[in-house]
């Protein structure tokens, strides 16, 4: 087992440990120079090496520190007086003592502040959670974070521009064995909880326990890790958080491992209807027979993932979320129908029905839906 903590090591009774060294001088200026320059040393940038012994001094020979540094002056020129000024940089003294490295914070404030926006909705995500790049796309889309007004592109081209961004600059990297999903390094999602402020929460049992102290009604964006058996209790804390707009299940188990969920009827009776300004309702792998009419009354929900439940049908008042611009319906083995309005649904761009055994036939109208992307398969009756 590996950690930075120590001290947890000890707790679980590991008495002979290893630590790994860092990495060599010669070693990190190795890494530094590929990732900052595209080569091997700095034979051929004398009058860089200087400042680029500095920064790799500062980073303490961390490589994600290096590699992360590296690519941000990748993208600018190779002036001197741009190494020079990271070099100087006041974050490297407030940063001093604290748990965020210092090189992390400053490949961040070098973001713009879209990006940036976008880099602080990933704290949502829990340590080595594995995700795909289209569907954090689509929740981007959902929150109103890919902005047209200011470029032709379809928000789905403007959310993959971005995500290559932040890829290049390794703030996302790709999953162990899987070049097709991704990740964030356990240091990056410290550094997106760090900056991502008020308004976002991961509900655990730490918060929970801390309810007294916390002004939950502040909060817009919420998460919270799939467990077995989810009571209504778990989500009395937010019972006020009116402004919600993201309720969103996420688990660290990959889709064929995981077992079975179950969610109090409650929180979909009860709660949901208490939340109307609810943009992202994810409640993807629960044993949720039946999807209550209240849902269509959550007039501002864009996106809407019901994947891996038990759900025979959608109630009829589902085509009264006119703003809705994802339905998610991924492997509803028992779902036999959609709703006969479907075609109101006017907005709707992604219609994930895969694997949906039992849905014998698409609803007329759906060549109405101007917007469409995505459609997964089409079922001709």
């Amino acid at each position: 087992m590996t950690t930075r903590k120590m001290q947890l090591l000890k707790k679980l009774g590991c008495d002979d440990l290893s630590y790994l060294q860092t990495l060599s001088d010669d070693d990190a200026m190795s890494l530094f120079a590929q990732h900052a320059l595209g080569v091997n040393n700095f034979d051929l940038h004398r009058i860089l090496r200087p400042y680029g012994e500095g920064i790799v001094k500062k980073c303490d020979n961390l490589p994600l520190a290096l590699r992360v540094l590296g690519r941000l002056l990748r993208i600018k020129t190779k002036e001197e007086d741009e190494w020079k000024q990271l070099l100087n940089s006041d974050i490297w003294e407030l940063g001093k003592g604290g748990e965020i490295i210092p090189a992390l914070r400053l490949s961040y404030h070098d973001l713009s502040a879209c990006l940036k926006q976008l880099f602080a909705y990933c704290s949502l995500f829990p340590k080595d959670y594995v995700f795909d790049k289209d569907d954090l796309i689509i929740l981007w889309m959902a929150e109103g974070f890919l902005n047209q007004s200011s470029s032709n592109k379809s928000m789905e081209s403007l959310g993959l521009e971005y995500f290559e961004e932040l890829l290049s600059r390794s703030f996302f990297q790709y999953a162990p064995n899987d070049s097709s999903l991704f990740v964030m390094h356990d240091l990056l999602n410290d550094l997106a909880i760090y900056v991502a402020g008020e308004f976002f929460l991961r509900l655990d049992d730490e918060v929970m326990k801390d309810t007294s102290k916390k002004d939950l009604e502040k909060y817009r964006h919420m998460s919270f890790v799939r467990e077995e058996y989810e009571a209504n209790s778990k989500f009395k804390p937010i019972k006020n958080a009116t402004s919600l707009r993201t309720f969103l299940a996420v688990s660290v188990e990959l889709e064929d491992s995981w077992g079975e969920f179950y969610l109090s009827s409650k929180i979909l009776v009860d709660l949901l209807p208490k939340l109307p300004l609810l943009r992202v309702l994810c409640l993807n792998g629960y044993f949720i027979s039946e999807v209550p009419e209240t849902i269509g009354s959550l007039k501002h929900l864009r996106y809407l993932n019901l994947s891996r439940t038990i759900i025979v049908c959608l109630p009829e008042n589902v085509g009264n979320l006119y703003n809705l611009q994802s339905l998610v319906l991924y492997r509803c083995n028992r779902l036999s129908m959609l709703p006969i309005n479907f075609s109101k649904l006017k907005n709707l761009r992604h219609l994930d029905i895969r694997d949906t055994l039992l849905l014998s036939k698409i609803p007329f109208g759906i060549s109405k839906l101007k917007s469409l992307q995505t459609l997964s398969k089409i079922n001709i009756g």
